[in-house]
């Protein structure tokens, strides 16, 4: 099986219809139903993907939106929303969702969004890595010299 994608949506048949088709197209689906278990998911294991019911019931889907962001903000989420309404899909990006999918959820599009959210995080990570390693090996220490009159002049500085 391939990468985690939770699954945070309250209606046990969208969670199973949801893991079914995710299973379908190679990742390994978890499913959890309250806003407190998917703080409790996220601090077992980091998933690749999550996708987020903005009706979570029992909680204000924003404000665990907002903690997943605090606790790891690599977690790249979907949210996947009642309505098409420009103030609720602008609510949801600005809580800290990456991308958004309206009910009904055309499963076509939604693998599309998976799969390129997963490939945008994937490359951030990957230049983050670059980034470090060229910080590392043109440090300050390797700019200055090691010539006796370098370390010299460095001695009287």
């Amino acid at each position: 099986m391939g990468r985690t994608i939770l699954i945070a949506d309250s209606d046990q048949s969208v969670r199973q219809k949801l893991s079914q088709a995710l299973r379908g197209w190679g990742y390994a689906p978890v499913e959890v139903a309250t806003g407190p278990e998917v703080i409790k998911r996220l601090e077992q294991e980091l998933p690749a993907a999550m996708l987020l019911d903005m009706n979570l019931s029992g909680d204000l889907a924003k404000e665990v939106l907002r903690q997943v962001k605090q606790r790891n903000s690599d977690v790249g989420v979907i949210v996947i929303a009642a309505s098409i309404l420009t103030d609720d899909i602008i609510s949801a990006l600005v809580s800290g969702g990456d991308d958004f999918i309206t009910r009904p959820i055309n499963f076509e599009e939604l693998e599309i969004r998976i799969r390129s959210l997963i490939k945008t995080r994937d490359k951030h990570a990957e230049d983050a890595r670059h980034n470090a390693a060229r910080v590392a090996k043109f440090s300050f220490d390797q700019i200055i010299g090691r010539s006796p009159e370098m370390k010299e002049t460095l001695l009287l500085a």
